[in-house]
């Protein structure tokens, strides 16, 4: 399955997800709702994502995928941020005692590919 698929999942499955579970927090800052105030910190990040995931010809499959999860989650959450002002967050994580969405799981997910997909190649 091509990288944007993936994308296009996560992009779907959290914003479905959002209009059908109640939202619990609505976060206005950034990560864990660290920064609340920074917008223009996160739209330039959005936007640098969306430039990295321009140049990801160069990267091997697995920081592909890794990527258009990262991509696809920060915009989605940054979705939210347009038409709601916050991001909708209705799963608790309780060790870390944070609540997050579906984007924040999918972002995870593509920061451990990525990670994971880098430290073999720099492995072999």
């Amino acid at each position: 399955m091509r990288p944007w698929w993936w994308g296009a999942i996560v992009l779907v499955t959290d914003q479905v997800s959002k209009w059908y579970i109640p939202v619990v927090v609505s976060n206005r800052g950034s990560v864990f709702g660290v920064g609340a105030g920074w917008a223009w910190d996160v739209i330039s990040a959005t936007v640098l994502c969306v430039l990295g995931w321009l140049l990801m010809r160069s990267h091997k499959a697995g920081e592909r995928v890794g990527l258009s999860l990262i991509l696809a989650g920060g915009l989605s959450n940054f979705i939210d941020r347009i038409f709601w002002g916050a991001v909708r967050d209705f799963i608790y994580w309780p060790v870390i005692r944070v609540y997050g969405n579906v984007a924040d799981v999918w972002l995870g997910v593509g920061v451990i590919l990525v990670t994971w997909s880098y430290c073999r190649k720099t492995a072999t």
